[in-house]
């Protein structure tokens, strides 16, 4: 009797105990490592990047010097649910979102509104808010197939990996996604998505062009809407406003020619309020130390200092005037107004007047100073 009763609660206790009916075996998943989308004749055209999960994982016996391999998959619907949904149909193993790295919008995209997709992708579980979100006018099919330098891991790419290459040479900051769902949603922000296209003029591999990816540029957004797009030359003054900006190079020059290479760190910058009337005028100051990586001419310290201040404040003039061209706040004065100086923004905005003008950006005062020269000493004044 008692032996019945110990084996009878032996087997009540593993019909109780958990299982693992609802696992799915890793090696039988297909992974999606990045998604395009465009929208085209009234229909969105997805594109979902596949990559080999040996290709995603390090392994000490990598070879590098074979060519990884990457899948792209397409998808066409009324909406951008469908579009996603549609590529299961021809899948011939179970997707899996949860891996995703970046996603490529296109242009025609960016136009129609990024809304749909803000829904969508801020709906399904698996997919995060950490990944990259980039702005093109390539092929998506051909952006998502670019490899890799020295054939690494797609995952070490400037479409999923650009933090290393911002630290080296910051330009463009990348932007995350819940960043760009939280830009979007102020109505005085601006979203910079940067941009990329596809250059075969700096990389050889074995003495023929190698296609990588390359940031041109940035597409503004002001709340949904597409503002406008700016090249990276219109946009070399947008650096020295950037608290992100980590190291970014500049060449001092003097009557047109270059007297030096400095690699400027970290600039720090000021915005002062100053109201003209019914207009309101700023004042910008920059501050940015630098060192010297290569000096052309033996000139003073202070006149390297003087030109190279100079450059920074001709860009950051630029860059504004490009900006203010398409009403694009590319400096962000307008949003300092709105939130350290509320109560001047409401009045002005009840009014249905523009606080940004072409002469808006009153003075800009840059103070450059050299740490130091580098390994190679005493060489400059």
């Amino acid at each position: 009797m008692r032996t019945g009763m110990k084996i009878s609660c032996c087997f009540l206790t593993l019909v109780l105990l958990t299982g693992c009916w609802d696992a799915k075996v890793i090696q039988n998943l297909t992974y999606i490592t990045a998604i395009g989308v465009d929208y085209v004749g009234d229909e969105y055209i997805c594109y979902a990047q596949v990559s080999n999960i040996s290709n995603i994982a390090k392994q000490e016996s990598r070879n590098v010097g074979k060519q990884p391999s990457i899948w792209v998959a397409k998808g066409v619907g009324k909406t951008f649910t469908d579009a996603l949904v549609s590529i299961y149909r021809f899948s011939q193993v179970r997707l899996f979102w949860g891996h995703i790295k970046s996603v490529v919008l296109s242009e025609n995209a960016i136009r129609k509104g990024i809304n749909p997709i803000f829904d969508m992708m801020n709906r399904y579980r698996e997919i995060r808010y950490n990944i990259w979100v980039y702005g093109t006018n390539m092929p998506l099919d051909q952006v998502l197939i670019e490899p890799s330098i020295i054939n690494l891991s797609p995952q070490e790419s400037t479409l999923e990996n650009p933090e290393e290459i911002y630290k080296q040479s910051s330009f463009i900051p990348p932007l995350y996604w819940y960043r760009l769902i939280a830009l979007t949603k102020e109505p005085v922000n601006v979203a910079a998505i940067p941009s990329i296209t596809i250059s075969n003029k700096n990389w050889k591999e074995n003495g023929k062009p190698q296609a990588l990816l390359l940031v041109n540029g940035a597409y503004y957004l002001n709340l949904d809407h597409m503002a406008g797009w700016l090249s990276l030359t219109d946009l070399r003054g947008l650096r020295w406003l950037e608290n992100q900006t980590v190291r970014t190079p500049l060449t001092a020059t003097l009557n047109d020619k270059p007297i030096a290479d400095l690699v400027v760190v970290k600039p720090r910058q000021s915005i002062k309020l100053i109201e003209k009337g019914a207009e309101l005028h700023f004042d910008v100051t920059v501050k940015a130390r630098a060192y010297v990586n290569q000096l052309h001419e033996n000139v003073s310290e202070d006149v390297i200092e003087a030109q190279a201040a100079k450059i920074i404040e001709a860009e950051i003039k630029d860059t504004y005037k490009k900006g203010a061209q398409l009403g694009i706040d590319t400096l962000k004065l307008e949003l300092y107004v709105y939130r350290n100086h509320p109560h001047k923004w409401n009045e002005i905005h009840d009014k249905h007047k523009k606080i940004l003008h072409e002469h808006a950006l009153d003075t800009v005062k840059v103070k450059v100073h050299i740490m130091h020269s580098g390994k190679f000493k005493q060489r400059v004044r």
